[in-house]
């Protein structure tokens, strides 16, 4: 009977401390995950904007 009054709150501790690392774990892979994908955003505008300022430079530069 003593076991079980030491046992019950070193589960419920062990319990506890295993899920706030599990929901920390999924906040740092959500947030990972949120930069990437700003990250690609932001380099796919930049990209396109290059492409359009170099495509508007050939064309006032061609010579026909």
């Amino acid at each position: 009977m003593n076991l079980n009054r030491i046992t019950a709150p070193a589960v419920l501790l062990l319990a506890f401390a295993l899920s706030a690392c599990s929901a920390e774990r999924a906040v740092d892979r959500t947030v990972d995950s949120t930069l990437w994908v700003g990250k690609t955003a932001v380099k796919g505008t930049v990209g396109a904007g290059k492409m359009v300022v170099r495509g508007g430079h050939a064309l006032v530069t061609s010579e026909e």
